[in-house]
């Protein structure tokens, strides 16, 4: 079975957001606006990272400020995982031969998954800050629309992480392609060495009873893997097609 298909109604993110057992999250674009909420966290950070160091006799050099992803993974929240699935998927993909091949030259051309991705976290960043601006929950009649916010946000991020299964669909038919290609190489070395054969069994008049060393065999085996990659070249397309929208879950809860 096609892994890009196994359960179909489940999301992929859940299982697939660790990174060699750690949430890595990409850092996205930089934005003109910076939010208040984020730059209040980096000083906050920063100036515990101060304390702490100034506490140790061995200090070491002063570290570098934490990127926007690294921000967002250090929450481990339901937007964090989202954005380091998505994460994950992309750089798995780019890992995979087959997105360096000929076959995915148009792919490369047309789906910018990088761009993908950074879009997925600046969200996921969002719906973070918006998570930290509205605070710990209050008491008394607040309480019940607390909890209303509260609820929309991890909607808003679990409705983003449709859009990360849709990487990890499409890094995982890459991976299918792969195999296709390594498939193909090496029925076109047999296609190579049966002729090769055959030439070597007319030469010395050895009766073998196979008159084409098993090419015919071999050039059928060859179109069915062709077949194959052009169907999975098109399911690839029809998987990224969802990312060309606007993401659902672009507008915060309190502008809904």
């Amino acid at each position: 079975m096609d892994p890009s298909e196994r359960g179909a109604g489940e999301p992929l993110w859940p299982a697939r957001y660790l990174l060699d057992g750690r949430l890595v999250v990409l850092s996205g674009a930089s934005r003109t606006e910076r939010s208040p909420v984020r730059d209040l966290l980096r000083r906050a950070f920063r100036r515990w990272r101060g304390w702490t160091r100034r506490s140790r006799a061995d200090a070491g050099p002063p570290e570098t400020a934490l990127t926007p992803g690294q921000l967002l993974a250090a929450w481990d929240s339901t937007e964090a995982r989202v954005a380091g699935a998505a994460s994950r998927a992309w750089l798995e993909t780019v890992r995979e031969p087959a997105w360096s091949s000929p076959f995915l030259a148009s792919s490369r051309a047309a789906f910018d998954g990088r761009a993908e991705v950074d879009q997925i976290t600046d969200l996921a960043l969002r719906i973070r800050d918006a998570r930290i601006a509205l605070g710990a929950r209050p008491s008394g009649p607040a309480a019940e629309y607390w909890e209303r916010q509260q609820e929309a946000l991890e909607s808003t991020a679990r409705q983003l992480g449709h859009r990360a299964d849709a990487l990890i669909r499409y890094r995982d038919q890459t991976a299918l392609l792969s195999a296709e290609l390594q498939h193909l190489t090496e029925l076109e070395r047999l296609e190579r060495s049966a002729t090769e054969i055959d030439g070597l069994t007319i030469e010395t008049a050895y009766a073998s009873g196979r008159g084409d060393g098993g090419l015919g065999t071999v050039a059928e085996e060859i179109a069915g893997v062709r077949t194959a990659m052009t169907e999975l070249l098109d399911l690839m397309t029809r998987t990224r097609a969802p990312l060309a929208g606007p993401p659902d879950g672009s507008a915060s809860p309190a502008q809904r």
